[in-house]
């Protein structure tokens, strides 16, 4: 499992286990299945642009092909600026723990575009914290994956 989200409140740690929160889970899913003439069920193949290489679903998850259909795992992949220039690692918060302040307005969450959300379940959850949840109070923390 992956490190826990630590956050400090009042001198007072608290950590939460996390999993991400996708439509699947809010909404369920489905699945279409294709298959073949002999019912045997199909996989999803991708032709390159060029139209030289076959790609298998999933192969992308672990790296890119260029141009000229070279393998770059995702390991070697840095980040680039616009200018070309690598831009530097921010290390993760998971594990770390992150200090939490006062409360934030509601007004904040108004403004945010989220891309990504999480469930949090507490491991270890201070009582002063939960106290603030439990009213509805809104915190922020840096969080870096």
């Amino acid at each position: 499992m992956a490190k826990p989200i630590s956050l400090s409140f009042s001198g007072k740690e608290s950590h939460f286990d996390h999993v991400k929160l996708d439509r699947s889970k809010l909404y369920g899913k489905r699945k279409r299945v294709a298959y073949d003439p002999e019912g045997k069920e199909c996989s999803r193949h991708s032709l390159t642009a060029d139209g030289r290489l076959v790609i298998k679903s999933g192969m992308t998850a672990q790296g890119y092909f260029t141009d000229e259909g070279r393998w770059i795992p995702n390991k070697d992949l840095v980040g680039m600026d616009s200018t070309g220039k690598p831009i530097p690692l921010v290390p993760s918060t998971l594990g770390v723990v992150q200090e939490l302040s006062t409360p934030c307005l509601p007004e904040l969450l108004l403004d945010l575009k989220p891309t990504t959300v999480y469930m949090l379940d507490p491991s270890a959850l201070d009582s002063a914290l939960e106290e603030q949840l439990v009213k509805g109070s809104i915190f922020k923390f840096a969080l870096n994956y």
